[in-house]
């Protein structure tokens, strides 16, 4: 069973956000999946929702790090476990994304292709075997209050209670973990600011040799769009292509 994760917590987003994800996955894929939400909000779409719990005070999207465990979300010595973040418009088919391979201690994400850093993991998509990284989730909950605030503290992130990827990328380095990426021009990155999207549509077609990521519509290339950083809300948006795709 393919299991796709998501958070959900209120204050910044609205349901909205785990709904129209949900839907944009169901409208793109030809695959079975079940998708599944921790959530202090019980009006989300989702086929199952399990209560945010947080004895532990955890921040934020941190909560995504339980699914690394296999005593979160059911989960089944043999399913393959996919943890998405809810600020992101599904553009094109996404079957290979679903069913792209992977092995024992191996986690499957993308680059961030518009970073020039050597951080190999990116928080909006990860994939493995359930079961397989019990060592993320078992390295943050012995300290959650240290790296919550770790690589703020650090210079290496700009906002408070950010790192969540920071942290996965370096405990899969102290684990052996393999990492393995899926082709970079599969994501696209988009904010509100038209300045920051031509120079991101310029990156793109530089580093993949393809035409812009975004003009009118979405590259047939891109398969899913990320609404990156606490400034960028898709709601806001007043793209006529974010409008279509991105509806319940």
């Amino acid at each position: 069973m393919i299991k796709i994760c998501t958070v959900y917590f209120e204050g910044k987003y609205s349901p909205q956000y785990v709904n129209n994800l949900y839907n944009g996955l169901k409208n793109h894929s030809t695959h079975d999946f079940e998708f599944i939400c921790l959530s202090d909000n019980n009006s989300v779409y989702a086929d199952k929702i399990y209560p945010l719990y947080n004895n532990l005070q955890i921040q934020k999207h941190w909560h995504k790090l339980k699914f690394f465990s296999e005593l979160f979300g059911q989960q089944s010595a043999d399913d393959e476990i996919i943890i998405m973040d809810i600020d992101q418009i599904i553009c094109n088919n996404i079957d290979d994304l679903l069913t792209f391979p992977v092995g024992k201690n191996e986690l499957v994400t993308f680059a961030p292709w518009w970073k020039q850093n050597t951080l190999k993991v990116h928080g909006g998509w990860y994939k493995f075997r359930s079961g397989q990284l019990n060592c993320v989730w078992n390295k943050f909950v012995q300290d959650p209050e240290k790296w919550q605030m770790y690589f703020y503290n650090k210079n290496i992130v700009n906002f408070k209670f950010y790192g969540e990827q920071n942290f996965v990328d370096l405990a899969c380095k102290q684990n052996d973990i393999k990492v393995t990426h899926m082709p970079g021009q599969w994501l696209g990155k988009y904010t509100l600011d038209p300045t920051s999207n031509r120079q991101l549509n310029m990156q793109y077609s530089e580093k993949f040799d393809l035409d812009y990521m975004i003009l009118d519509e979405p590259h047939n290339d891109v398969k899913l769009v990320h609404f990156m950083n606490p400034n960028t809300d898709i709601s806001n948006s007043k793209d006529a292509w974010v409008k279509e795709l991105w509806k319940a």
